[in-house]
């Protein structure tokens, strides 16, 4: 079962490690939903959370070391988006962890959203900047 489904067309931001880390991304948040619905443990749910965590914040250092490296105009304004994102689920990840189980599932609600908008709206403004900056295929894969 799934909450966010990958397609090419509606999220690619044609730089081939990027998609693939977005796709991991959407795969963990699916990962949370299944738990979620099926009211799976405490537990459970904290190393979900705590994955999806860590997999976004690597996510957002390897798009802003891009960002740095390419000379993206964009890259001030886009890191304060992905720092008041972490900020908001951090605290969304301390509620659960103080026992309020409905934190999980605002976290899921917000990051479903946010990160569907954020992808179509601002991550796809990099990408011609990013394709612009070497030679064909230097992006494709990068770690």
């Amino acid at each position: 079962m799934s909450i966010i489904k990958w397609n090419k067309k509606s999220y690619s931001v044609e730089v081939q490690e990027l998609d693939d880390q977005h796709q991991v991304l959407f795969n963990q948040i699916n990962d949370l939903y299944e738990a979620l619905e099926g009211q799976d443990s405490d537990n459970t749910l904290d190393e979900l959370i705590a994955r999806l965590l860590s997999t976004l914040r690597i996510h957002f250092a390897v798009e802003e070391s891009l960002m740095r490296i390419l000379g993206y105009e964009g890259y001030a304004p886009h890191k304060v988006i992905h720092d008041q994102c972490m900020g908001h689920l951090r605290q969304l990840e301390e509620r659960f962890r103080q026992g309020d189980r409905e934190a999980a599932t605002e976290l899921l609600q917000y990051i479903h959203a946010w990160l569907e908008g954020h992808i179509r709206e601002h991550d796809r403004a990099y990408s011609e900047h990013f394709l612009s900056q070497g030679p064909g295929g230097l992006l494709k894969r990068f770690w």
